[in-house]
């Protein structure tokens, strides 16, 4: 008897979809998050420190920076504006207005949190702009 060897070929394969496909389902079923998120898309935050009784505004900026076809595009977001603030800094709240994952990332370069300043850096997807919301509270 000659076994053709397309034949053992197809055959794993067919076996091997019915064990795969059927596992990669329950998974997909089992964490309904995990669905949702593909489906709308996600932000990419950034939040830092939390707000507590007394706190004040000390700075807030929304940026927009346009596209760049085929580049990412990077802006520097600086609290505060000259040498250094007064008040520490309890919490920074970056938040990506893009809610359909297209958005940038934020990162924090320096200060943050318990210091007087802090430089974020926003950094877009290749092909995307920049839409956040930029906050920083303390006493």
């Amino acid at each position: 008897m000659h076994i053709n060897r397309t034949m053992i070929s197809s055959t794993s394969l067919l076996l091997c979809l019915a064990v795969i496909v059927p596992l990669v389902m329950a998974e997909s079923i089992s964490n309904p998050n995990e669905i949702n998120l593909r489906t709308k898309g996600a932000s990419h935050n950034l939040i830092l420190g939390q707000r507590t009784w007394g706190d004040r505004l000390l700075f807030h900026q929304v940026v927009d920076v346009h596209r760049k076809l085929f580049r990412k595009v990077t802006y520097d977001v600086k609290y505060p504006s000259g040498s250094y603030g007064n008040a520490n800094i309890s919490c920074i709240t970056v938040i990506d207005l893009k809610s359909d994952g297209t958005g940038g990332y934020p990162y924090l370069k320096s200060g943050g949190v318990g210091y007087r300043s802090a430089l974020i850096n926003l950094l877009s997807q290749r092909s995307h702009g920049l839409h956040f919301n930029v906050t920083v509270y303390g006493k």
